[in-house]
Order: structure tokens, then C-alpha cells, then sequence
């Protein structure tokens, strides 16, 4: 069944009314509100770092085979903890996970998997804590991570945001039929979401962003301009020297909106709109 934008979240397979309070907190509470919750930043599978390259404290994703797992060790009352081995090539990389079972008693050795953290140690044998795992599949994507709350996991809230977006009937575009978009070389508002919630590559987070902003910055301007050609013919005869607002207002419009839309398309230098991180990746 399709949803509407002002469906409330929760009737979002999934959510239900318990998730749905914990929405709440994050300022959630209908369909639209959570394709607005925009993801802070990502984390950059596109490019796993060989074991040998990744730059110690700094945070990579490296591919590696699981060669060995530890049994559980019991460190105090509501601590356990796991000892991991895995390789890639002649480099050995150590990863210690804390009250972690399920997710290493789903790891299998002889298998490879991406795993993402922070780096330490020397050359030939590296180490890893707490690191997020993904399988070899997920290579070569950019996965968003999103502002949560206790309770919400970011898992969660990606699968949600899938549903959403594939349940929507309609994203209405509030620049259709103003020939803006294809004017100033912007996506559809659909395609924006789309970008910023699930790029393909890092441009692609650009130009999402790019037709968001433009929006941000052309609605209230064309609300300011409404406002000033009101102003204007209700007082067609004030003066518009020192201290008349007539002309200057009426003036200023095309000056306002001009300012609002996009010179050039900004640089995107390397790191850009990326985990401080992720440079590594």
C-alpha cells in the first residue's frame, strides 16, 4: 500500500508505536519527517584499504579473511569479550569486540569480510577494536549514518528510510513546471533524496545536496518577494529616496533571488562531505 508524506511513522512497516516514540525525540513523527532526516555523514566502502596501507589511528575499511575466533572471555560480571584473527596477504590484524556475541558468533572463518574502525599497531601486525563488519558484497558503496537516539540503530533507521522511499507514491517537487531544475542542471527533488540518503559515488551526495540547498535558499526568498510586491502595491506612491522602502524593495527582488541561486558549482576537494576518516578509505 502506498503511503502518503504526512502518514504518520508510525504505520512504517517496522516502526510500530514504541519505535515511533523514540522517532519523537529526533523530531520524527510522519513519513516526510524522516526523508527530511538527512544522513550526517557516511561511511566509504568504495575503496578498501589494503591491510599494509591503512594509516594507523586513522579510520579505514580493510578487507580481510577471517582466520581464527577466540571463545569468549569473561572479563567481569556483564563484560565479555572476543579475540578475532584476521589476514590479508602478510599482514595479521588482532580485533578485540566487547559484549559482542551475536555478531561474532555470525562471523565464519575462511570468509572474508570488510571490517571498519580505527587502526593501531605496527606494520605486520595491526589491530582493530569494535570494529563494524559488512559483507565483501558491500564494497564499492557509500553506507549513510544518521543522528539516533537510545534505542534506534542506524541499521534500523536505513531500512526504514528504504521502506519510505520505495512506498512513497509521490514525491511532489516544489520547482515542477518552473524549469528551474533543468535551468540550473539540478536533480528532481526524488533523485535528490535518493542521492543524499543512498549515493551511488560522492558526487552524486553533491548534486543531492546541491538541489536540497537551492530549495532551503529559494523558498524563503520567494516568500520575501511575495511579501515585498505586496508591500509595493498596496503603497504604489510612497517615495523610494533615503528613506522610502517602495523601489528599494521591489528593487531588491531579482537581487535577492539571484543571490539565492548557485554561481558556480563548488569545489569538492578530497574529504569533502566525508568522515573525517574516511580519506583513508
Amino acid at each position: 500500500m502506498a503511503l502518503e508524506l504526512q502518514t504518520d511513522i508510525r504505520y512504517l512497516k517496522g516502526v510500530g508505536e514504541s519505535r515511533a516514540a523514540l522517532y519523537q525525540k529526533l523530531g520524527i513523527e510522519t513519513v516526510e519527517d524522516l526523508l527530511y532526516h538527512i544522513p550526517r555523514r557516511y561511511i566509504d566502502l568504495t575503496r578498501p584499504t589494503p591491510l599494509a596501507a591503512a594509516v594507523p589511528g586513522q579510520k579505514c575499511a580493510v578487507r580481510a579473511l577471517l582466520a581464527a575466533k577466540g571463545r569468549e572471555q569473561r572479563i567481569r560480571r556483564g563484560l565479555s569479550l572476543f579475540k578475532l584473527t584476521a589476514v590479508d596477504g602478510p599482514v595479521t590484524l588482532h580485533i578485540t569486540f566487547f559484549n559482542a556475541k551475536y555478531t561474532v558468533e555470525a562471523l565464519r572463518e575462511g570468509e572474508e569480510y570488510i571490517f571498519y574502525g580505527t587502526v593501531t599497531g605496527g606494520f605486520y601486525s595491526r589491530q582493530m577494536d569494535s570494529p563494524q563488519v559488512f559483507r565483501p558484497e558491500k564494497a564499492g558503496t557509500l553506507l549513510p549514518v544518521y543522528s539516533l537516539t537510545q534505542g534506534l540503530s542506524n541499521k534500523m533507521v536505513s531500512r526504514q528510510v528504504t521502506e519510505a522511499l520505495n512506498r512513497v507514491e509521490q514525491l511532489p517537487d516544489p520547482l515542477e513546471g518552473s524549469g528551474l531544475p533543468q535551468q540550473y542542471g539540478l536533480l528532481s527533488y526524488s533523485q535528490a533524496l535518493h542521492a543524499v540518503h543512498f549515493p551511488p559515488d560522492w558526487q552524486a551526495i553533491e548534486t543531492g545536496r546541491n538541489r536540497m540547498v537551492f530549495d532551503e535558499l529559494l523558498c524563503p526568498a520567494a516568500r520575501y518577494c511575495g511579501s515585498a510586491e505586496r508591500y509595493v502595491q498596496r503603497h504604489p506612491h510612497e517615495p523610494s529616496g533615503a528613506g522610502g522602502r517602495g523601489q528599494r524593495q521591489n528593487g531588491g527582488r531579482r537581487r535577492i533571488v539571484l543571490f539565492c541561486l548557485p554561481k558556480r558549482r563548488p569545489k569538492h576537494p578530497d574529504g569533502a562531505h566525508r568522515d573525517p576518516g574516511a580519506a583513508a578509505l
